[in-house]
């Protein structure tokens, strides 16, 4: 048997040695992360408890994606030089009329291409601008018509689709939601509420209406009540704390300098 010589080299040993070298590379110090540019936000609440709005107070140039036809009238209310800066995509524009129905399907394929192609955009770009999506409730009733269509009918019962079924539109919607988390701006979403029930029975109290993980693909998350024209913002989760004070009438940079203030993490 013919023994190698203590300083001969050993191939595997360096390629371990390489990989391991190249693997630790890619981690960096937590206070070499540069300073946050962005807020991942959802707000949902009651129609008129002004979801929208706060939506285009965030930092400009905005881009808003519209299930609702309803930015079109606020955003005329806004000066000149803001209007300027806030460009609307009217999904509903994009359903193809299906029968006596629209085919809303078509709306969902536009927003997953225009979402795609504005990150390659935004990417390139030296502001931190906002991307809205009005509303998210809405997109998740076009995927869900879109499983709908691709199911085959030995997967339903009636109207009921297999349980088994149903990965198919949560990964399509996790391909959404990745799609968002690629940009370093400002993503807003806004929610229908959906009352959530206790013992079988309605309990008074409203979570999101939404794909049942799209919570933790936020920072933060308000419900907005309206109270005598007051629109408070009570805060249902995020990552800046275990407890929120509500805010009362806010703005995005309201919202945001709280955030900052409360947590110590500055915002860019």
């Amino acid at each position: 048997m013919a023994w190698k010589n203590k300083d001969e080299s050993n191939p595997v040993a360096e390629a371990k040695e390489t990989i391991k070298s190249n693997v630790l590379s890619m981690f960096k110090p937590a206070i070499e992360i540069p300073t946050i540019k962005r807020i991942r936000a959802g707000f949902y609440g009651k129609p008129k408890t002004g979801k929208s709005t706060i939506c285009l107070s965030a930092p400009l140039p905005i881009y808003y994606l519209d299930t609702e036809k309803s930015a079109e009238i606020l955003v005329k209310q806004l000066p000149e030089d803001v209007q300027k800066q806030i460009y609307i995509l009217d999904l509903v524009d994009y359903a193809n009329r299906k029968g006596k129905q629209l085919d809303v399907v078509q709306s969902l394929e536009v927003a997953f291409d225009v979402i795609s192609e504005l990150l390659d955009v935004v990417r390139n770009s030296d502001e931190v601008g906002t991307i809205v999506l009005d509303s998210v409730s809405d997109l998740w009733d076009y995927m869900k018509i879109w499983l709908g269509e691709n199911v085959s009918d030995n997967k339903k019962f009636g109207d009921t689709i297999m349980g088994t079924e149903w990965g198919k539109a949560n990964k399509r919607w996790k391909e959404l939601m990745n799609l968002l988390k690629a940009s370093n701006w400002n993503v807003l979403m806004t929610f229908k509420p959906k009352e959530t029930y206790l013992d079988g029975k309605p309990s008074g109290k409203y979570d999101i209406d939404s794909q049942k993980n799209t919570f933790h693909d936020l920072d933060i998350l308000y419900e907005i009540v309206n109270i005598n024209g007051e629109h408070r913002f009570v805060c249902k989760g995020g990552r800046y704390g275990d407890t929120y004070d509500d805010l009362i009438n806010p703005t995005f940079v309201d919202i945001k300098d709280y955030l900052s203030k409360k947590s110590g993490v500055t915002f860019e």
